[in-house]
């Protein structure tokens, strides 16, 4: 999937999520595990997913989020919420990446 500022911006993104996109990619691009990782603490990947995903790719996105808040569970046990929280936008980060550049395009959005 190629995104572009100006089509998050037609599907409602905040501005400071805006502000960061055009930061991070000026000129929009694929969207891949490799681009999402770097900054995984900046976005809102649920907003993503749920706003750029199609409908059946969605539904896969939150079955993922499932296993990796119970991942992110087990890290509290054992590791400081600084560390698991990290650990756990990655997870996001990586999820969304992996789902969405198998997506042609991202979803129409709702007018």
């Amino acid at each position: 999937m190629h995104l572009t500022t100006r089509m998050l911006e037609r599907r409602g993104a905040f501005c400071h999520q805006l502000a960061l996109f055009h930061k991070y990619f000026p000129h929009g691009g694929c969207v891949t595990p490799e681009r999402c990782l770097p900054v995984a603490r900046d976005f809102n990947w649920f907003w993503a997913a749920y706003n750029l995903l199609p409908n059946r790719v969605y539904a896969r996105f939150l079955e993922g989020v499932e296993c990796i808040f119970d991942e992110y569970r087990s890290d509290l046990r054992v590791r400081d919420s600084g560390l698991a929280t990290s650990n756990y936008n990655q997870r996001l980060a990586v999820l969304f990446g992996t789902l969405a550049q198998r997506v042609s395009r991202p979803r129409r959005p709702y007018l």
